[in-house]
């Protein structure tokens, strides 16, 4: 994460033939590329994957840490004999057992349940004792580029890194783009090169996901 903030700004100015922030001022466009890493994470939440130790709350109902967006795995305890964790729909659990959420509270868990459309609460199984730690993966926030400093509108004005690796930067700038031209949609063409950019930066965040499955570790 050593891509400079100014850089995307600049590029993008560049594109947009604005190098001095009149049409496209530094501060919209860094408005722009906190919400493009926000839409980054929405899409591919493995981005900013992070592993931590994390202490459940009592009982069979957890919530995700503040700092945490969704959850991708909780693959085993974090101390003692560290056993594996694995994930079950809560249908199932539900169908062979309706009242497992009131058995007796345990410091080692089997399973847990996962629905994205609530995706700050998970459960676990059994229902656990306060302080049993897991090894949480979620998906972070990603830090807001500050504002710029001065008037705003030259990229020079602009400060900080951007919060996902750098390999991510070209989708971010097409993302920055697509909302930019779409500021303009009165403008001839404008509507045409937003949806195209937001394609673009969809079609690397898709691109990137083929080649890491195709170079990264097997099942």
């Amino acid at each position: 994460m050593t891509i400079a903030a100014r850089t995307i700004i600049e590029n993008t100015q560049e594109v947009l033939n604005d190098h001095r922030g009149v049409r496209y001022p530094a501060s919209l466009l860094v408005r722009y590329l906190n919400q493009s890493q926000r839409d980054t994470i929405n899409h591919r939440p493995d981005v900013t994957a992070t592993s931590a130790n994390f202490a459940l709350a009592e009982g069979d109902e957890q919530t995700l840490p503040p700092e945490a967006s969704s959850l991708i795995d909780i693959p085993s305890h974090a101390t003692g004999r560290k056993a594996r964790i694995t994930k079950t729909p809560l249908n199932k659990l539900d169908a062979v057992d309706p009242f497992w959420r009131s058995q007796n509270k345990v410091g080692e868990i089997l399973h847990f349940c996962y629905d994205p459309r609530d995706s700050r609460t998970f459960y676990t199984y059994p229902p656990a004792i306060a302080g049993t730690l897991v090894r949480l993966q979620y998906s972070a926030y990603p830090t807001d580029v500050p504002a710029p400093s001065g008037n705003g509108k030259e990229a020079s004005t602009v400060t900080g890194v951007i919060s996902l690796a750098d390999k991510w930067q070209s989708a971010l700038e097409a993302f920055v783009l697509g909302y930019a031209y779409k500021k303009d949609i009165e403008g001839a063409g404008n509507m045409d090169a937003s949806l195209h950019y937001i394609q673009l930066g969809m079609s690397i965040l898709g691109v990137q996901l083929q080649v890491e499955k195709a170079i990264g570790p097997r099942d």
